[in-house]
């Protein structure tokens, strides 16, 4: 074997030493932005979320809600939430939200009345609220029933506004002084559930993409 493969014929070696373990969120780990789906017709939205612990947080570490590659960072204590319009392609932004500690009696009134029909619903926290009275007010928006918020590290919610409660709508919690990491969430966009105006043309990626490699032969 040495005489047939002299260049590789070696002992194993150490070629290059393992790299330090990270301390913080891994930014470039897990998928970006693809969906592998059997349906051709429908498109997804990226939704990821970053929320540190409270080492992290004290370190200076933002907490992140990234929507389709766009991020919206806060970071200081409160709640961060925003509406998007599931009805457009490429996504729409409706409202931004930050609500500080001493102004989460605001938040509760703004969930109440101010998230408009038809809307995908982000929340996160960053911080620990010892009271976040809310959990009643996401009921409408997709939550099965009210949870126990108080003392949490995080709450990280995905809700809709509307008469359809999707199955992606969900709530996390951590304890109190943790947070949830990175959650990744791929929402679909434009279905009829959701009271969206049907288009007048539907584009068909996949027939492009046959027209494409047709060409090419």
């Amino acid at each position: 074997m040495a005489k047939a493969y002299p260049q590789y014929y070696r002992k194993p070696s150490v070629v290059k030493r393992m790299p330090a373990m990270l301390t913080g969120l891994c930014q470039g780990c897990g998928t970006r932005q693809v969906v592998f789906t059997s349906d051709p017709h429908k498109s997804y939205l990226p939704v990821q979320f970053q929320s540190p612990d409270k080492a992290e947080t004290q370190r200076g570490d933002p907490s992140v809600i990234s929507v389709n590659g766009t991020d919206f960072t806060f970071r200081s204590a409160g709640v961060l939430l925003l509406v998007v319009d599931p009805c457009s392609v490429p996504f729409r932004l409706t409202e931004k939200k930050v609500f500080p500690l001493a102004d989460v009696s605001r938040m509760e009134e703004y969930l109440k009345t101010g998230i408009p029909p038809r809307s995908i619903v982000l929340l996160s926290t960053r911080g620990e609220i010892k009271q976040l009275n809310i959990s009643h007010l996401l009921v409408p928006l997709g939550l099965a029933k009210p949870a126990h918020l108080y003392d949490k590290g995080s709450t990280i919610f995905l809700g809709f506004s509307g008469n359809f409660k999707p199955s992606w709508t969900k709530l996390f919690t951590s304890p109190a002084g943790q947070g949830l990491g990175v959650l990744e969430q791929f929402i679909p966009l434009q279905l009829d559930e959701y009271g969206c105006p049907r288009a007048t043309t539907v584009r068909r990626r996949d027939l492009e993409l046959l027209k494409q490699a047709s060409k090419a032969h």
